[in-house]
């Protein structure tokens, strides 16, 4: 009986030893190596707060799992400070997290992935002492295997500045020749980047995703949630070279130049701050390549211009069926929509020649549903060289004089409006209840279904990047609190994820009449039988009236509301069906 007991003791000891992995604590450089490379999932080596020069790691040969990573880390965050020659080389591993170092190495790639996935990067601080250019952190293959990919892998939390010398902070890479495979599904997130100074010509972006031979291949790499504060050190901040990759929710704040869709197809751009404080040469959005999709971002005192506009759409030198990858196609198929620009010296430009060697110029561009606030004296679309067709529509642009606009206009195309009726909130300026924007959009992008902030739209949307909306922002303009490695808790895991697509399981059409007075006729179709609600909210979302909730067959259905109790304004129509919900503005007047 007790050898009975014992062996359940031992058992159940045992395998919490196993689920929870063993923890290592090294106190030198020899220490580290010794255990680096024997590693098992769910084991944690520490390295003990002090300075170290470790020269060159290399990881290689362990793999932990999505269950029980193996996780490298400094006793506390920032506590390992690392000097000199302090680099590591992470090569196939997988499940691997590298978490707390302050790198304060000489010049050099402090942390190179070959052929790796699922490493994550996170809370690290990045202040290289440097004296010749380098790439800091550097994601691709393996030099001699060119089948031997990266994917999966995230850097997130960390804090990169200073940057004096060409190079990036971050290079995502693929393998080599003949292959040219890009690293696929990589996730850059919650990273601060500050002080990229000072501006050169070239190879000195702050994250460069891809190269020429990659531009072709689909990286799928998102970077979101990122603070870009004073990036000066390329023209392009952000410079995309692979194909369908999404920047999202970042912030730029006083950073030259532009983020650029450089060499690049079917990527989009969307949710992202371009703050510039009058400061030269800050920018927007550049792009080249196709079917790209540039909605819902926000441009405030921006004064770049040519490279550097709020939008800029310069000519090709090559086609986009061309195999010369590091030319610049000719931008095409490309969608400008639901965007706000306010104070931008220079908010579109279109059609630049680089001094007449850029031939091509673009073709198919769609700008709609764009909001333009300008007191300055320069045309808001500037045309350099005509597109082959630049298609404008349901656009509102407050001008002092139409003369500004910059191209000839129908009301269709463009509504001048005399004053726009924004506040500040949060840092940024927004529409208002009084905004002659409110329920002027059109619902012609099935791909708009959230503005800005995370707030979804309705069947009526506004134009620009905001929607007038009840519901709480899931994004918002970053600041340094919200970003890097003391990022607060609530920060941390934010998922990747696109918005979910409001169900199809009903139809919400326009109320009639709209603006009404005291009673209006709500209609809708539904096309599954299910549980239907539907209720009135204020603009503050407060519930001012339930008009249904019962089970309905397919069908089309009325619901009259009558406004006998409430105060005349805006109000939301909001109903829920088995899979969704959407909403409808509805304006009462007494």
């Amino acid at each position: 009986m007790l050898r009975k007991i014992f062996l359940i003791i031992f058992f159940v000891s045992h395998l919490s030893k196993v689920l929870a992995g063993n923890k290592y604590v090294a106190h030198s450089k020899d220490e580290l190596k010794a255990y680096v490379n024997s590693l098992l999932p769910g084991d944690t080596l520490e390295l003990a707060n002090g300075q170290y020069e470790l020269g060159y790691i290399t990881i290689a040969g362990i793999n932990g799992t999505a269950e029980e990573p193996i996780v490298i880390k400094s006793q506390a965050v920032g506590g390992a400070v690392l000097t000199g020659n302090s680099y590591f080389t992470l090569r196939k591993i997988s499940h691997v997290i590298l978490k707390g170092f302050d790198f304060r190495s000489e010049s050099g790639t402090v942390i190179k992935l070959e052929a790796c996935n699922h490493v994550r990067i996170t809370r690290n601080f990045f202040r290289l002492n440097e004296t010749k250019s380098a790439k800091w952190i550097i994601v691709g293959g393996k030099w001699d295997e060119p089948y031997a990919t990266s994917s999966y892998n995230r850097i997130d939390h960390n804090l990169f500045e200073n940057k004096t010398q060409p190079g990036n902070f971050i290079t995502l890479d693929g393998t080599p020749k003949p292959t040219s495979i890009p690293s696929k599904y990589d996730r850059i997130d919650h990273n601060y980047f500050r002080n990229n100074k000072p501006r050169v010509v070239n190879e000195k972006e702050s994250v460069r995703l891809g190269q020429s031979e990659l531009s072709w291949d689909s990286g799928f790499t998102v970077v979101e949630y990122n603070l870009f504060e004073e990036c000066d050190g390329d023209p392009e901040i952000v410079s995309v070279k692979t194909s369908e990759d999404t920047i999202r929710f970042n912030t730029f704040i006083r950073s030259k130049g532009t983020l650029c869709l450089r060499q690049t197809k079917n990527s989009v751009v969307y949710g992202n701050y371009f703050l510039g404080y009058n400061v030269d040469s800050t920018g927007g959005i550049r792009m080249y390549g196709y079917g790209h999709k540039i909605y819902n971002n926000y441009f405030h005192d921006l004064q770049g211009e040519k490279w550097d506009a709020a939008i800029t759409i310069t000519n090709g030198d090559v086609e986009n069926t061309s195999t010369s990858y590091s030319s610049h196609m000719r931008p095409e198929n490309i969608i400008v929509c639901f965007n706000s620009f306010i104070n931008v010296e220079h908010p579109v430009e279109i059609g630049y020649t680089n001094n007449d060697s850029y031939k091509k110029a673009p073709r198919n561009i769609m700008f709609s549903n764009n909001l333009v606030v300008s007191n300055g004296t320069n045309p808001i679309i500037k045309i350099i060289s005509k597109p082959e067709g630049l298609l404008l529509e349901n656009n509102a642009f407050a001008v002092t004089d139409s003369v500004y606009v910059g191209v000839p206009f129908t009301k269709n195309e463009i509504e001048l409006i005399d004053d726009p009726s924004l506040v500040m909130n949060d840092g940024v300026y927004q529409i208002s209840a009084k905004s002659p924007t409110v329920n002027k959009g059109n619902n012609h992008y099935p791909f708009v279904n959230y503005d800005i902030e995370g707030q979804q739209r309705d069947t009526m949307p506004d134009i620009g990047a905001d929607e007038l909306s009840m519901f709480p922002k899931s994004n918002y303009l970053l600041t340094p609190d919200k970003v890097g490695p003391y990022a607060a808790e609530d920060d941390i895991e934010t998922s990747v994820r696109e918005y979910d697509v409001p169900s199809h399981d009903f139809e919400l059409m326009n109320n009639y009449p709209n603006p009404f007075n005291s009673t209006t006729n709500i209609v809708f179709i539904v096309n599954k039988k299910g549980l239907y609600i539907l209720k009135i909210y204020d603009i503050l979302g407060r519930e001012v009236a339930k008009l249904l909730n019962k089970e309905l067959l397919p069908g089309k259905y009325t619901v009259q509301f009558v406004a006998d109790k409430i105060a005349s304004g805006k109000y939301f129509c909001k109903i829920e069906g088995p899979s969704g919900h959407k909403i409808l503005k509805i304006v009462y007047l007494k």
